[in-house]
């Protein structure tokens, strides 16, 4: 039950980092392969935060 919810607060702190970033992203990242292969690192950066911010505030309880 616990990876449920470490699977939901990731997918959650996800969306709401992509809210926050998405406009500064899409100013710097180009419209080429380039930019492609930025926007996969973009949201690799995103996943990894998301899961490291669940998993601390999960430690915290």
């Amino acid at each position: 039950m616990n990876l449920f919810f470490v699977v939901l607060q990731t997918i959650l702190n996800f969306i709401a980092l992509n809210v926050i970033f998405q406009n500064v992203a899409n100013a710097i990242v180009p419209n080429s392969p380039l930019g492609a292969f930025i926007g996969i690192l973009y949201w690799l950066v995103l996943l990894l935060l998301s899961y490291a911010i669940a998993v601390r505030f999960k430690n915290k309880k």
